[in-house]
C-alpha cells in the first residue's frame, strides 16, 4: 500500500508525479520554506524503527524489528492518522498502538492501529481508535496537533501474548524531508554487504534470487537507522559489485515479484571487477528487495541514500 490517506486518490497521484499537495506552496523542497507543521504532516512521515530488548520496559521480543510510518491529517472536522506498520521476528501481534510517552516510560494508548499481518498492516485510524483523553487533551485535533509538534514524546507499541506489554517498540521522530515524493536520507545507510558474516549468505550467484530487507541500515558509527520505513514504494540505492567471479550482470527488483525480471542494473565483464551504480528499485511492503547476479557470482553492497513515498 502506498498511503492510505483519507484525501486517498488526489494525495496518492501527486504525490506520484512530484505535484503540489497544497496549492500555496511551490513543488519540491521550495514547500520546506513557508509549510506550516501541520501542513507537512500530511506529507511528510513521521517514523520509528520498532525494536524489543532495548526499547521495551520490560524488554520485548530479543530479536524483534520493525518499522512504522505515520501522517497526520489534522485539517477536517474528522482528523485522522494513517499509518504503515512492519513487524519480524516476533510472534503474532494481537494490538498495535501510539501510546503517550517519551523513551524509557511506558504510558496511555492514544491510538489504535491495525496489527502487522503476515508481517505488514497499513490503514488509517480515526474517531473512535482515537483517545484525546487518555493524553490529557480535550479533543481528538489537540493531540494530533501534540503529537505533530512532540513527536519524540510518543511511541509506537506492538503486542503479542508473549510479550503482552509490547514487543517491539520505538519513538516518533520526523523523517527524511520531501522533495515531491523523494525522501533523501540525510546521511547514506549501509542496507547490505554480503562480505559481511552473517549478511546473508557469500557470494550472490544465480542458483536463487537473494531477499535483502532495506528496512534499516548501519550509519558511520555502525548503529542500526530506519532506512526505508513502511509505506515507502520505492528506494534509491548505490548498488556495488566486487570480487566477481567472471563476468556477468546483476538485476535488483521489487521482492513483491515472484519471477526475476529480463533486466540487469550492474554489467561487470571479468573476474574482479569493481563497479557501481545508482539505481532506484521499488520493494515491497516489508522494504525488501531481491538481488540476481547471472552467468557469474560477485559480492553485492547496498547503500541507502532515499526513498519514494
Amino acid at each position: 500500500m502506498h498511503r492510505a490517506f483519507k484525501a486517498g486518490a488526489v494525495v496518492a497521484s501527486a504525490l506520484a508525479a512530484g505535484a503540489l499537495i497544497m496549492p500555496q506552496l511551490a513543488s519540491g523542497n521550495a514547500r520546506l520554506a513557508t509549510a506550516t507543521p501541520a501542513e507537512l504532516a500530511v506529507v511528510r512521515p513521521l517514523t520509528a524503527l520498532l525494536k524489543g530488548s532495548t526499547t521495551e520496559t520490560p524488554p520485548g521480543a530479543p530479536d524483534g524489528i520493525g518499522g512504522a510510518a505515520v501522517t497526520i491529517d489534522n485539517s477536517t472536522a474528522t482528523p485522522d492518522v494513517c499509518f504503515d506498520l512492519s513487524a519480524s521476528n516476533i510472534d503474532t501481534p494481537i494490538l498495535s498502538h501510539i501510546h503517550k510517552g517519551v523513551a524509557g516510560t511506558n504510558g496511555p494508548i492514544v491510538v489504535d492501529f491495525t496489527p502487522p499481518v503476515s508481517g505488514a498492516s497499513s490503514g488509517c485510524a480515526a474517531g473512535a481508535a482515537l483517545h484525546p483523553a487518555a493524553g490529557g487533551f480535550a479533543t481528538a485535533a489537540d493531540l494530533l496537533t501534540d503529537i505533530i509538534a512532540h513527536p519524540e514524546a510518543y511511541y509506537v507499541n506492538v503486542h503479542t501474548a508473549a510479550f503482552p506489554a509490547g514487543a517491539i517498540r520505538g519513538q516518533l521522530s520526523p523523517n527524511a524531508a520531501p522533495a515531491g515524493s523523494i525522501h533523501l536520507l540525510p546521511t547514506p545507510l549501509r542496507a547490505y554487504d554480503s562480505r559481511a558474516t552473517g549478511a546473508g549468505g557469500p557470494l550472490v550467484g544465480n542458483a536463487a534470487a537473494r531477499t535483502i530487507s532495506l528496512l534499516t541500515g548501519k550509519d558511520a558509527n555502525g548503529a542500526d537507522t530506519l532506512a526505508v520505513p513502511p509505506g515507502a514504494t520505492g528506494a534509491m540505492l548505490t548498488v556495488t559489485v566486487t570480487d566477481t567471479a567472471g563476468p556477468g550482470f546483476l538485476t535488483v527488483y521489487s521482492a513483491a515479484l515472484a519471477q526475476t525480471p529480463g533486466t540487469s542494473n550492474v554489467n561487470y565483464d571479468h573476474a574482479g571487477a569493481i563497479q557501481a551504480v545508482n539505481t532506484t528499485v521499488a520493494v515491497n511492503n516489508l522494504s525488501q528487495i531481491k538481488v540476481f547476479a547471472g552467468s557469474h557470482s560477485t559480492d553485492v553492497v547496498v547503500d541507502v541514500v532515499g526513498y519514494t513515498f
